[in-house]
């Protein structure tokens, strides 16, 4: 039913532009309809048809709308399809240009912020962990004064903390992911996957590091969290078996095997 829905949503667009087309082909309205026929192709997942739309309400915007907020937002709506694509350097081409926009048009916002990310994501992506954590830090810098104690600040630590775990800064990396914890812990029910997601990353930096009870700590917090999480188990298990605790260890492979019979990983384990 949802999908007849959005296919319905399809064809009044499609005549809408067509009304429009007539009148005045080069209006801010066909171009604010061709983002409609974007946004629903994109929900369907048709990706090559949302951008040859997107591209056209961009170019629209170029002309009747330069330098203004609109054509920002075309420009990240173009990056995130990119994204989705796997078009990473397209996608942070796009990124860029609405980057420079909303620095002109909207400073020191969360729309900003929230463009600043994406950057960083791309260069996280593309292996360019410096430039992903200069961009990261002026998303915290933002957030932190304008969206404190909210779900976005939260993401933005984790960021940080993935950005210097793959640098092998273990501490730092820690830092920025009980920061995450802190805030998602707060606003996410228990079972929610970010909030699993941060305290595997805690767990398993706190192993890194050699901190081993914190280590532990978050490995059971996270499997009180969601019990069939099989590489919680898998990390609870390595964990006690650094700490000698070789039989509780083997029962945490034992268990990540029956999850997931064909996981290798917790195979191995259970063989040392």
């Amino acid at each position: 039913r949802a999908q007849g829905k959005i296919v319905e949503a399809l064809e009044q667009y499609h005549m809408v532009v067509d009304i429009q087309k007539a009148k005045d082909p080069d209006s801010l309205s066909v171009a604010s309809s061709y983002t409609n026929i974007g946004l629903v192709y994109y929900d369907l997942h048709k990706l090559i048809e949302a951008l040859d739309h997107y591209h056209k309400a961009l170019d629209i915007q170029k002309r009747k709308a330069r330098d203004s907020l609109e054509l920002a937002a075309s420009y990240m709506i173009i990056g995130l399809v990119y994204e989705a694509q796997d078009k990473l350097s397209e996608a942070l081409e796009n990124y860029q240009v609405a980057l420079g926009i909303l620095q002109r048009k909207n400073p020191d916002s969360l729309d900003l912020a929230s463009c600043y990310s994406r950057i960083g994501a791309m260069y996280a992506a593309l292996n360019n962990l410096d430039k992903a954590l200069e961009y990261y830090n002026v998303v915290l810098d933002i957030r932190e004064r304008k969206a404190h104690d909210t779900l976005d600040l939260a993401e933005c630590y984790h960021n940080i903390g993935l950005v210097y775990k793959a640098q092998g800064k273990w501490a730092e990396a820690l830092v920025g992911f009980q920061a995450a914890f802190a805030g998602r812990e707060r606003d996410l029910i228990p079972s929610h996957p970010d909030l699993i997601g941060t305290c595997y990353s805690i767990a398993s930096t706190a192993y890194d590091l050699v901190q081993l009870d914190l280590a532990l700590e978050y490995a059971n917090i996270l499997l009180r969290k969601d019990s069939k999480y099989k590489y919680g188990h898998l990390m609870k298990g390595r964990i006690l078996f650094k700490m000698g605790k070789l039989n509780q260890a083997r029962e945490c492979f034992e268990t990540a095997l029956v999850l997931d019979p064909g996981y290798t990983d917790a195979m191995l384990q259970y063989l040392e």
